[in-house]
């Protein structure tokens, strides 16, 4: 079975888990987003590479509030990295890497309250 190993007390928000009884590590800050499916996590690079285990999305999002606080829940399925926030229009997020994604509505008024602060920091980083 492949399972998150959780690495909470590292600084360089390296986040390692195992597939096929081989360890595997991702550097969150290379994460554009993540989606759960089924209890299969997949992330997707900035470089377009990705990659998938399974989990739980309880256990996942825990664990990466704890590496970094730079992570939003958006929707029942997705939590994006904010730093590559392109713009947010409505309901919908376009991500660096061109992929846009619907904020759902029980998600939407906490994103709204952050959503000037990330696009401006945004802009101001590129």
């Amino acid at each position: 079975m492949n399972k998150a190993i959780y690495i909470s007390n590292n600084i360089d928000g390296i986040f390692i888990y195992t597939k096929r009884n081989e360890k595997y590590s991702v550097i969150l800050k290379n994460v554009v987003y993540i989606v759960f499916s089924h209890r299969i996590v997949k992330y997707i690079n900035v470089d377009g590479r990705e990659d998938y285990f399974y989990d739980k999305m309880a256990n996942i999002e825990k664990i990466i509030g704890q590496l970094s606080e730079d992570f939003v829940r958006i929707s029942q399925s997705y939590l994006i990295y904010q730093k590559y926030i392109v713009s947010i229009t409505g309901t919908e997020i376009s991500m660096v890497n061109g992929h846009a994604m619907i904020i759902s509505r029980k998600y939407y008024d906490k994103l709204n309250d952050v959503k000037e602060n990330i696009i401006s920091f945004n802009k101001r980083s590129r």
